[in-house]
């Protein structure tokens, strides 16, 4: 996400706004196609968006979008386990990928003369993950300790009690990262079964964003995206609904801190929502910058926190308002 957000920044001082306009068209597979010329950048970003995140989990499967997202950089039908990063770096590119409660994606940065390598890597990922039994063994205790880590953090148990609290019915309430034995329990069968329900065209959107004419995309998009899965698509969560709380919920965890943290929360729609919009310029107003309203009035007037924000957070079927803080102990009523 910071790097989508980096990316329409830069688009917008290039080009003074004019890169908001885009090209979309539909491949015959049903995949989505979204393009953007920047001129004179000598770079390209090809972006891959799935229309699946933890929300599309079965209770068993918690986890298991952001586990396959490790999985399919190790071992593809072209590429052996370690080689697409060998690949994409070699030729000056750069290449993540990130997992959310709505979606996951996949992109390649890369000099312009190198974009098909982007192209190339990307499809293998996306469609011809290979999901090699001991290189899924070698993944598990590698993502187990990233789920350990989240509790270095002080305030990991508050964003999980938050959570549950804002998102309670829904499968939103799960952690995207799932649990040690969630991802302990993954077979192959089960990565694979989810691959194909969700790693699907109709489910895919490809972005291309930078110096490269439309003619070269198209041409790259069919031959290397335009591939077709003989497996029917998983279905989308689409449950829908603000969250009605009948009173307010106070929740609170004492910890051996130096500081005090607290978050407080409003119930909102969700991100397909038009007031989004609206809610996002009110978080501006109120904390973007050192000179915004909550830094002026709580922080330097007042003397009660040493940092406070406040600005919408939401997910494709629910959303919430919130503001957060932390100050010293004593503080916080």
């Amino acid at each position: 996400m910071i790097f989508r957000l980096l990316l329409v920044i830069f688009t917008i001082i290039l080009t003074g706004g004019d890169a908001l306009a885009q090209q979309t068209e539909k491949l015959d597979n049903g995949l989505t196609l979204i393009y953007k010329q920047i001129p004179n950048v000598k770079v390209v970003s090809v972006q891959t968006w799935i229309k699946t995140g933890s929300v599309n989990e079965t209770e068993r499967e918690s986890g298991i979008s952001h586990f396959l997202e490790h999985m399919v950089f190790k071992g593809t039908e072209q590429y052996k386990p370690g080689d697409i990063d060998t690949v994409v770096e070699s030729n000056g590119g750069v290449l993540n990928a990130a997992t959310s409660k709505d979606y996951t994606f996949y992109y390649v940065t890369s000099p312009s003369h190198k974009v098909e390598v982007a192209f190339n890597t990307i499809s293998e990922m996306v469609f011809n993950a290979q999901f090699i039994p001991n290189e899924i063994e070698k993944e598990k205790p590698v993502v187990v300790q990233e789920i350990k880590r989240k509790y270095d953090r002080p305030t990991s148990e508050m964003w999980e009690e938050f959570s549950a609290i804002m998102f309670q019915g829904t499968p939103y309430a799960r952690e995207v990262i799932g649990t040690e034995e969630h991802v302990n329990s993954f077979t192959r069968e089960m990565l694979v079964d989810y691959y194909n329900r969700y790693y699907h065209p109709e489910n895919m959107t490809l972005v291309v964003v930078g110096d490269i004419e439309y003619d070269i995309v198209k041409k790259l998009a069919k031959k290397y995206f335009n591939q077709k899965r003989d497996v029917k698509a998983g279905e989308i969560y689409n449950t829908s609904g603000r969250l009605e709380l009948k009173e307010n919920i106070e929740k609170i965890i004492t910890k051996d801190l130096a500081q005090e943290y607290g978050v407080i929360s409003y119930t909102a729609d969700g991100l397909l929502d038009s007031e989004v919009y609206s809610l996002e310029v009110l978080g501006e107003i109120l904390s973007g910058g050192e000179f915004s309203v909550l830094n002026m009035h709580m922080r330097y007037d007042k003397q009660l926190v040493n940092s406070v924000s406040g600005g919408y957070y939401g997910v494709r079927k629910r959303g919430t308002f919130v503001f957060t803080y932390n100050a010293q102990p004593g503080k916080s009523d």
